[in-house]
């Protein structure tokens, strides 16, 4: 049995400014998660380091390609952010 639902996490029309503000502070907290997880790795020497710089490595490379994207606008450019969160829930054997 798989049950899926989607969320809203960000829905609305911004400054550039104020975009790029919203947007790094959620990349830079899944950051810090990896981080702390990656911290977490080394002191109990269990878990797989590489898969977590890598995540860490995709997470700072897409926040850099999005600021990177609205420096074409100019400061009075307003840009709309659609996001959502999806959460499925499934049995293992149903993977």
């Amino acid at each position: 049995m798989q049950t899926i639902n989607s969320f809203p996490l960000i829905t609305g029309t911004f400054k550039i400014a104020d975009a790029k503000s919203i947007i790094n502070t959620l990349y830079n907290e899944k950051i810090l998660y990896h981080n702390r997880q990656l911290m977490q790795i080394l002191e109990c020497n269990e878990g797989d380091v590489a898969e977590v710089e890598q995540k860490i490595a995709e997470l700072e490379a897409t926040r850099n390609a999005i600021a990177k994207f609205l420096l074409i606008g100019k400061n009075d450019t307003l840009v709309q952010v659609k996001s959502e969160i999806q959460i499925n829930f499934y049995s293992p054997e149903s993977k």
